[in-house]
């Protein structure tokens, strides 16, 4: 294993498997970059269509409800001003009409100044929404172009930070991710915590307890002491995802094209050390944090046991099998084992199949 750790060794050492891919090429990425504008190209008309559509839809519902506005605003002048006629124009509102609530009969200024209000708020709303919105756009060209510009001063450093903030997202969302099923898979442990300590203060009542979440949350952090660590990260996991998809497409656009090396060593599967590692669980398997005896040890007891006759014949009839002792060296390694945990001078023998 230490010797794995000189690359001009770990390098002659190691088994290299090409995977199957497709070679990009400028040809081939022409014909892809032709078909996704293409594709955007439809997606944008159909957008700039359906774009038109709300905005037609918007200006009716912000004229209607101008209308409504001023069709209440002028009842409210006439109730005011005491003419009985006042509610005969109500009959005409379109975006507002009138709750079922509301009596014309009784219905005073108070009644008529809520309904004004409450249009109002809905007309400042609307306006509001449609004000955030323009800004929002105009924010997002801003950033594009700033984005562009700092592209075009270094293509190579601002490929390789767009890439380095990539990674740095995608273990973010990972961690957020792995928070989130660490506490689904905590669920069934926190009910059953939450039961226990309710029937150990109400006893048989505790089975017809109710279903209130908080209690549960609370009575399961006085027993662990502990604090979920979700709500810091999920806050912004949806804005990463976000920012995650619009640095893949800049990528995607603007990545020049791999040699065809460099294409093929993305494809393939070094196994340097791990030829050794993985092998050497069976006689080692505290290196993967397993407290299990090696395969030395694993005989030695197995032979130790009472009924199994003499132990010193049984070391001279080992027998290997298996495809994983097929593997370069098998023999001698399970030799190794067996000098370590036989007395000096003992006889041992190891046949192996095939």
């Amino acid at each position: 294993l230490l010797q794995f750790e000189d690359e001009q060794y770990s390098q002659t050492r190691s088994i290299i498997w090409q995977l199957p891919f497709q070679l990009i090429t400028e040809t081939s990425k022409a014909a892809t970059k032709e078909q996704n504008e293409n594709r955007m190209k439809i997606k944008k008309q159909q957008g700039e269509r359906l774009k038109k559509l709300a905005e037609q839809k918007r200006l009716v519902k912000t004229n209607e409800e101008e209308a409504d506005l001023a069709i209440l605003t002028e009842a409210l002048k006439l109730i005011e001003s005491g003419d009985p006629n006042w509610s005969k124009n109500l009959k005409d509102l379109k975006k507002f009409p009138l709750p079922k609530t509301f009596k014309t009969e009784t219905a005073g200024v108070e009644q008529v100044q809520k309904l004004v209000n409450k249009l109002t708020k809905t007309r400042e709303r609307e306006e509001d929404k449609r004000k955030k919105g323009e800004e929002d756009r105009k924010i997002k060209k801003k950033l594009e172009q700033e984005e562009e510009e700092r592209r075009k001063l270094n293509p190579e450093q601002w490929m390789k930070q767009l890439k380095t903030k990539r990674t740095e997202l995608l273990k973010r969302i990972d961690k957020v991710n792995k928070l989130k099923r660490d506490e689904s898979n905590s669920g069934r442990k926190r009910k059953s915590a939450v039961e226990g300590e309710k029937r150990r203060e109400r006893g048989e009542e505790a089975q017809k307890r109710d279903n209130d979440d908080d209690e549960d949350w609370e009575t399961y952090l006085k027993i662990e002491g502990g604090n979920s660590n979700i709500s810091q990260y999920e806050a912004t996991l949806e804005m990463d995802k976000k920012e995650l998809r619009r640095i893949e497409k800049l990528i995607e656009k603007h990545e020049t094209i791999p040699s065809a090396e460099r294409q093929a060593e993305e494809h393939q599967i070094w196994m340097a050390v791990e030829r050794i590692r993985v092998p050497e669980i069976l006689y080692q398997p505290g290196i993967m944090g397993y407290s299990r005896m090696g395969l030395g040890e694993a005989l030695d007891y197995s032979f130790g046991r009472e009924g199994r006759g003499d132990k010193k014949d049984l070391w001279k009839k080992i027998f290997l099998t298996g495809g994983v002792m097929k593997g370069e060296g098998s023999k001698d390694r399970v030799e190794r084992e067996m000098k370590r945990v036989l007395e000096v001078g003992s006889e041992r023998e190891v046949r192996i199949a095939g």
